[in-house]
């Protein structure tokens, strides 16, 4: 993410993304590696990184005012919110 977005903290910084393959269309390995290449190109973009960014930003302001006791009365954690939504971008 440093390529797209400088930063002069050394503090690390991370956003995941997946690969979705039907089963129905892997014929063969080099179907995989081709769709995955493909997939991680438009996933791994400074559009698509930012569009996850502002998405992730809006769900956390949007629960910050939720009280935590009730946050955990839910099970919902943070980290499980943020890794949940970005599986689902």
């Amino acid at each position: 993410m440093r390529k797209f977005y400088k930063s002069k903290t050394l503090r690390n910084f991370s956003l995941y993304t997946s690969v979705n393959i039907e089963r129905k269309s892997i014929k063969d390995l080099d179907d995989v590696l081709k769709e995955v290449q493909k997939q991680m190109q438009e996933k791994t973009s400074k559009e698509s990184l930012t569009g996850m960014m502002k998405y992730a930003n809006r769900l956390v302001n949007s629960i910050k005012f939720i009280p935590l006791f009730i946050k955990k009365l839910a099970g919902i954690s943070y980290d499980e919110i943020l890794n949940l939504n970005m599986e689902n971008l």
